[in-house]
This record gives C-alpha cells, sequence and structure tokens, in this order.
C-alpha cells in the first residue's frame, strides 16, 4: 500500500515536471501575449461582436491571421418565391355576419352512423332497451321485435318518433303516456 502512494506522488511529480518544462519563458509569454491573443481573435472572430452590429457577419477567411474585412450582401429589392403559390383560398372572403350564426339544425342521419338507441319498457317492465347500432349500406337499422326501419335522412328526433310509432303499432308499447324513445349519435360517417 505504501508503495502504491510513492508511485502515486512520483507520477504526480513527474507530470508537473513536464508541463513547467515544456512552458515556454515568462519573458517570451509577457511579450508575445498580445500577439497571441490578436492572431486566435482573429481566426475565431472574437471582435465579431453582438454588440456591435458592424462587427456582426461572415468574415474573410483567406487572410485569417491577419486583418480580416466583412463579407458585403446586397441588400435585395424582392424575395423569389421557392414554393408554389397556394390555390386553395384563392376565393377566399372575410367572414361575413352570417356566417358567424351558430347552425341550429339537427344533424341528418345516414349510412354507416352509429346510433345509441335506448326504448323505455321495450322488452321488460320498468327497464330500459339499450342498443348501440350502425346504420347499414341501405340505411336501416333493426331492432328487437320492430324489425328494420329505414333511418337513412332522418334527424335523431325523427327517429325517436318512428320507433315509439312502430313500437305502438306492434302493441309493444302504449299510446298513452306516450313512448319513451331516446336516439343519440354516437359516430357520424359522413361529418368531417
Amino acid at each position: 500500500m505504501a508503495s502504491t502512494t510513492i508511485r502515486h506522488r512520483l507520477l504526480t511529480l513527474a507530470a508537473a515536471a513536464a508541463a513547467v518544462i515544456s512552458l515556454p519563458g515568462c519573458a517570451e509569454v509577457g511579450e508575445n501575449a498580445g500577439q497571441y491573443a490578436k492572431n486566435i481573435g482573429d481566426y475565431l472572430n472574437l471582435r465579431n461582436s453582438l454588440l456591435d452590429p458592424s462587427q456582426v457577419g461572415r468574415f474573410d477567411k483567406e487572410k485569417m491571421w491577419g486583418h480580416s474585412k466583412p463579407v458585403t450582401w446586397p441588400i435585395l429589392d424582392h424575395l423569389e418565391m421557392a414554393d408554389e403559390p397556394n390555390k386553395r383560398w384563392v376565393n377566399a372572403t372575410d367572414p361575413l355576419p352570417s356566417d358567424l350564426v351558430a347552425s341550429t339544425r339537427e344533424y341528418v342521419v345516414g349510412e354507416g352512423d352509429f346510433l345509441q338507441i335506448s326504448v323505455y319498457e321495450l322488452l321488460t317492465p320498468g327497464l330500459d332497451y339499450q342498443r348501440q347500432v350502425q346504420v347499414n349500406e341501405l340505411g336501416n337499422i333493426t331492432l328487437v321485435n320492430l324489425n328494420q326501419m329505414h333511418v337513412a335522412g332522418l334527424t335523431p328526433t325523427e327517429i325517436e318518433k318512428l320507433i315509439g310509432r312502430v313500437a305502438v303499432e306492434k302493441g309493444f308499447l302504449l299510446p298513452n303516456p306516450g313512448p319513451q324513445v331516446s336516439v343519440s349519435l354516437l359516430q357520424s360517417e359522413g361529418r368531417i
């Protein structure tokens, strides 16, 4: 263990001696310090300061150890178009007051739409019959005991009335106090 400590100290001393020997004399460093700093500053453009806008830019690298002059670029009158103009919005206009009015129309159901349907006491007294159905490619849906009904082109409110009317006609629901049917749109193929 003692030999390891001595060996470590000798290596540290040798490294320090090598560093001292490789350094130039103090007089030489003092005399040429300004010249070294100037040459390094010219090469690295240390004078290229963000505080002085006249010194910011590209500099002549051919004379990297001497005086370098800024490279000047002409001021352009216009920019060339790199991309084709987008023709999608050529006929666009500013919004009108009528464009800002929210639409109060109800959505019209179409093929591929998913509906959540709830009918109170359709199968079991005191319980809701709930089902998620998709409108097929013909515009129809199928419900238990009510068979197929064409619903494409109708709003959810109109579908509620249609299901209630068919359930009363087939005798599954009583006309008074009226059928309790709820139809809501879950997912639409027609909406963007």
